[in-house]
C-alpha cells in the first residue's frame, strides 16, 4: 500500500473511533509518522495470495491483507474483530485481542 494510502487507512479508521478526540486523532497520526516506516510495495504473489485467501476465509481483501501480512512474517494478527477471528481461525495466524496474553 502506497505511504499516502496507509495514513488515509489509519486516519479513516482512527475517525470512526467514537472516543478519540480530533486532539487525539492528530497526536496519533503524528506519532505514526515520526515511527518512520518503511513501505514495500507488494509483489504480485503476495496480491494474489491475498485475493485467493479472502475468498478461501470469506473475508475482505483488506482483512485478508493481514493475514497474508502474518504469513510471510512468521507472526500472529491479533484482532478484536470476533468475525474475522472465527472465519480465519483454522490459519492458525489469528489471535483474539481479549485472550490475547504475552
Amino acid at each position: 500500500m502506497a505511504p499516502d494510502l496507509l495514513m488515509y487507512e489509519v486516519a479513516n479508521a482512527l475517525s470512526y473511533h467514537p472516543a478519540l478526540s480530533v486532539d487525539e486523532i492528530k497526536e496519533d497520526l503524528e506519532a505514526l509518522l515520526m515511527l518512520d516506516l518503511d513501505l514495500i510495495q507488494p509483489s504480485s504473489g503476495f496480491v494474489l495470495s491475498i485475493a485467493e485467501d479472502a475468498r478461501k476465509y470469506s473475508v475482505s481483501v483488506y482483512d485478508s491483507s493481514y493475514i497474508a501480512l502474518a504469513k510471510v512474517t512468521s507472526s500472529s494478527l491479533i484482532t478484536a474483530d470476533r468475525t474475522l477471528y472465527e472465519k480465519t481461525k483454522k490459519a492458525g495466524l489469528v489471535l483474539m485481542l481479549d485472550e490475547y496474553d504475552d
